[in-house]
This record gives structure tokens, C-alpha cells and sequence, in this order.
């Protein structure tokens, strides 16, 4: 019994040795990987960025989640950063100054909760386009961010916006400072409502030199939407190719110089509402060939107001000085329920549909029938502008042309439409 007792000790001693890990130096249980970090969402405040706790490093796989908020926001060079979690940004930012230098910033990962399935899709799509919550980089706050030399954007997701700046104001666009000033950069995205460069709230963008390319529905390539704010580019190419996407969609204060803008299938430049695009010695391609949404005609320029409240009534503004508008198909210019104000100065138009008009001032389909026309004040300060116009009932064109400008076309008019001060009935004119 004695010699039983004992064996019995020594066997259970012997395999509580084995589970202690003797001769292994520790733990037998596989360590979590340093590289990888732990995210966390926003858990639906859509008012602030996500907040993460994860430090850098130079980690360069792409598959490995690696992102940067306010806590560890210090800037970088030669780095990749990676989110593939819905409703978190690469990078977010919302106070500090940083400065990020030849990075790769990905983004993946669709937000599920705007599925048509959803019940609230509706506000939860209009979360991610006014705020921003799934860019790859994400500014808001008092956070200036600059970026530089020769980095990479990319975004495979919807609402995926390459560099978001959300100013903090939607009701009035007076925004709190939120600002990213990016050069030699590429910017690429791929899916719906993923815009090149936007802003909203007042929020700020100063971008030289870009290549960005949009392939999505509504992601224009310089874009903003509710509570506008302030582009201004320099250079580059601007290109967008999908559906509902111009080149420029501005719902904000937007200047263009010396930079070329194209689009695929949608205008070249939408307004909506009281805002202004600005071009300076600047080529604009539109191919407008599928209409989106309540579109009826088909245009290189549209200015109108949709009354779906992402921008505030007022008079739009556009100025073109130099540079070129080439049109593959439709109107040069639309304008439709508002009122605007278009400068041009040495502009050539090239229009490459014979039976597209030059100007076209007449309802379609927003607004409320009888007032939904388009009220134009047109000045041609310089050059020579040849083409046709047409107004309909509910519009108005007042059309100045100064000393040693021209224009010439068939004008159609069954609204009210004047030049230099006198009353234009239906003909062909020559100033």
C-alpha cells in the first residue's frame, strides 16, 4: 500500500512538472503578434474621430491593421498605414499640427449599416458623407495635417473619401480651423461616395499637384458637401469616372488653377446652391453621357439647387479665366432653379455636340413648376464666345459683353433675356 501511495504521488508530480513547461523557458500559449494593432470604433459618434491606442511602426504589410488617431498622431515618413474596420479612418486627426511624408495610407472596409436593408440607411449614409467616418484620412477638430512627398491614398470601400475634412459647422460652414494641405500626392478611390479631396462644415483643403482618380458613383474628385468649406488646388489632374461624379462638385467655396479636370461620364463642374467654383488657366474634359438621378439634359457645367438641404439657397458663382471647356455631349452650361452669376475671361469653348447649347436657362426637375428656371447674369469680359441659347418661361438671361469681346449664336427666348442692356427677342445675333 505504501509503495502504491508513493507511485501515485510521484505520477501526478511528474505531470504537473510537464504543464509548468519545464525546459521551454515559459509559457507553452502562442503571444499575440507585436505588429498588429487593436482598434476601436466610434461607437456611432459620428461628431468625433474614432480613438484607437495603438502605437506606430514601420510596419509595411498592407494586410495588417495599422492606424492612427489623436493619441499617437505624431507624424511619419516612409511608412504604410492600414484599416480595414468600417467606420474607422486610416488616419484621424482632430487637434496638433503633424506632417506625413511619402506614406501609403489603405483603406477597406464598407459600412454595413447603410445597406438598403438597414432601417436607418438613410441618416447613416448622410453620418459618412457630412462627417467623414470612413476616409482614409480623417480631419476635423483644430487639426492641420500635411502631406507630401510623393505618398499614396487609396480607398476600396464606400464613403471612402481619400482625404476628409470636416470642419465642425453643417448649419453655417464656419468651421474651427480643420485644414490638410497635401502635394505630390496620388489619391485613388474605388467605390460609391468616395470622393477625391472633400470637405464639409468648413472645413479646409490646400492641395498642389495631385493625381487623383475617382471610379464610384457620387465621388467626385474635388468634392464637398453639407456645410461646404474651402478648396483651393494648384496643378495636377483631376479625374472622375463613375456615375453622378464630376470632376468638381461643390457645395463650398472651390478655386482651380492650371490644372486639368476631367470626367468620365458626368459633368466636368456641378454647383448646388450659394457656392462658387473658380478656374483659372484650366482645361475641363466633361463627357457627360449617362444621367444621374432627377438629371433630364446633359451638360459640361451644371448650377442649380437640389432643395435636398446639403446646401443653403444663395447665388452660385462661376469664373473661368483662360483655359479651356471641351464638351462631349449636351450643353456647355445648365442652369436650373437658382440664380448665378458666370464671368468668363478668355475662355475657349469647344463643343463637340452640334446640338448642344451654349447656355441653357430653363426648369427641370427640381424645384416647383413656374419658379424653377434659371436666372443668369453672364458677363464675357474677354474672348469670343459662338454659341447657341435658350431660355425657357420661368427663366431670366442678362448677358453683358465688354469692349473687344464677341459673341454670336441663335438665341431662343420665351423668358426674359437681355444684351448689353437691350431686350432679346428669338434670332440670331452677332455682338
Amino acid at each position: 500500500m505504501k509503495l502504491k501511495k508513493f507511485l501515485g504521488l510521484f505520477v501526478i508530480a511528474m505531470f504537473v512538472f510537464a504543464l509548468s513547461g519545464c525546459g521551454g523557458g515559459g509559457s507553452t500559449l502562442p503571444s499575440s503578434s507585436s505588429g498588429t494593432t487593436n482598434e476601436t470604433t466610434n461607437n456611432g459618434n459620428t461628431n468625433n474621430a474614432p480613438t484607437n491606442n495603438n502605437t506606430n511602426n514601420n510596419n509595411t504589410d498592407t494586410t495588417t491593421e495599422q492606424t492612427v488617431t489623436d493619441n499617437n498622431a505624431t507624424g511619419g515618413s516612409g511608412e504604410t498605414f492600414n484599416s480595414s474596420t468600417a467606420g474607422t479612418p486610416t488616419i484621424s486627426v482632430s487637434s496638433g499640427t503633424v506632417t506625413y511624408s511619402d506614406v501609403t495610407v489603405y483603406k477597406t472596409g464598407s459600412p454595413s449599416d447603410v445597406t438598403a436593408s438597414s432601417a436607418n440607411a438613410a441618416a447613416s449614409s448622410e453620418d459618412y458623407d457630412w462627417y467623414g467616418t470612413n476616409a482614409a484620412i480623417r480631419v476635423s477638430g483644430t487639426a492641420v495635417i500635411t502631406i507630401g512627398g510623393d505618398s499614396k491614398i487609396s480607398s476600396d470601400a464606400t464613403y471612402a473619401s481619400g482625404v476628409f475634412v470636416y470642419g465642425g459647422d453643417l448649419s453655417s460652414g464656419n468651421g474651427t480651423g480643420a485644414k490638410a494641405i497635401i502635394s505630390d500626392a496620388t489619391i485613388t478611390t474605388i467605390q460609391n461616395n468616395s470622393g477625391g479631396i472633400m470637405v464639409t462644415g468648413g472645413g479646409v483643403i490646400s492641395a498642389d499637384n495631385l493625381t487623383i482618380t475617382t471610379s464610384g458613383g457620387s465621388s467626385a474628385a474635388i468634392r464637398s458637401d453639407k456645410g461646404g468649406g474651402t478648396i483651393n488646388v494648384n496643378g495636377g489632374t483631376y479625374t472622375a469616372n463613375g456615375q453622378g461624379s464630376p470632376a468638381i462638385y461643390s457645395t463650398a467655396d472651390i478655386t482651380v488653377n492650371n490644372a486639368t479636370l476631367n470626367s468620365g461620364i458626368a459633368q466636368g463642374v456641378v454647383i448646388e446652391g450659394g457656392n462658387s467654383v473658380t478656374l483659372n488657366n484650366t482645361t475641363v474634359n466633361a463627357n457627360h453621357t449617362k444621367l444621374n438621378g432627377q438629371d433630364s439634359t446633359y451638360q459640361a457645367v451644371l448650377i442649380y439647387q437640389s432643395q435636398s438641404g446639403d446646401a443653403a439657397d444663395g447665388e452660385s458663382s462661376f469664373t473661368m479665366n483662360g483655359g479651356t471647356i471641351t464638351n462631349a455631349n449636351g450643353d456647355i452650361f445648365c442652369v436650373t432653379n437658382t440664380t448665378c452669376t458666370i464671368d468668363l475671361s478668355n475662355v475657349t469653348i469647344n463643343n463637340n455636340d452640334s446640338s448642344g447649347y451654349f447656355l441653357r436657362a430653363a426648369a427641370q426637375n427640381w424645384g416647383s413648376s413656374g419658379t424653377n428656371g434659371g436666372n443668369v447674369v453672364i458677363n464675357i469680359h474677354s474672348g469670343s464666345v459662338t454659341g447657341n441659347i435658350i431660355v425657357d418661361s420661368s427663366s431670366s438671361v442678362t448677358m453683358t459683353i465688354d469692349s473687344g469681346a464677341s459673341f454670336s449664336g441663335t438665341i431662343t427666348n420665351n423668358g426674359t433675356m437681355t444684351i448689353n442692356g437691350n431686350t432679346i427677342s428669338s434670332g440670331t445675333y452677332s455682338y
